[in-house]
């Protein structure tokens, strides 16, 4: 499990200090949410994840690669924060759920995330993007980094 958990945070480093330029292409943000709540769900087959149809077509120029990891990192945050909440809320877990959907409005793409867990800290909230933040007991700090890091390179926020 240690070894496991070393490997991850490795990974995770890795890929935040040798992020590459993204190389920007014609992208369907529906299609990108879809591929990200559809691994989602197979990372953890015990959630529900809530894909709201119909998703607005439009395309972007962005990196897929890039804003799929993105959209994959906040997902997993999503996850792992409904899962916390269901262990302190057994009665209510099967009630528990993550919410996907896409906003499309002056050119601009927003995906939404939601999720019933416990919520961000109001102290030092700000800082959560930073690396090596984090609130976790196994968390690196780098999956928001690298979601921030994206998010910019693509002119976004």
């Amino acid at each position: 499990r240690q070894v496991d958990d070393i490997k991850r945070m490795v990974d995770e480093f890795s890929s935040f200090a040798r992020m590459p330029a993204p190389r920007f292409a014609a992208e369907n943000p529906a299609e990108l949410l879809r591929e990200a709540v559809f691994a989602q769900r197979v990372a953890m087959p015990d959630l529900v994840v809530d894909l709201v149809e119909p998703l607005p077509e439009a395309k972007q120029q962005a990196d897929g690669r890039m804003v799929g990891q993105a959209l994959i990192n906040i997902l997993k945050n999503a996850g792992e924060a409904v899962t916390a909440w269901r262990l302190s809320h057994p009665a209510e877990a099967e009630s528990v759920a993550i919410r996907a959907s896409l906003e499309v409005a002056d050119g601009l793409a927003t995906y939404v995330v939601e999720d019933a867990g416990k919520g961000l800290p109001a102290r030092d909230r700000d800082r959560l993007t930073e690396p090596y933040v984090t609130t976790r007991e196994k968390g690196t700090g780098l999956g928001l980094a690298i979601v921030k890091r994206i998010c910019e390179d693509h002119g976004g926020e």
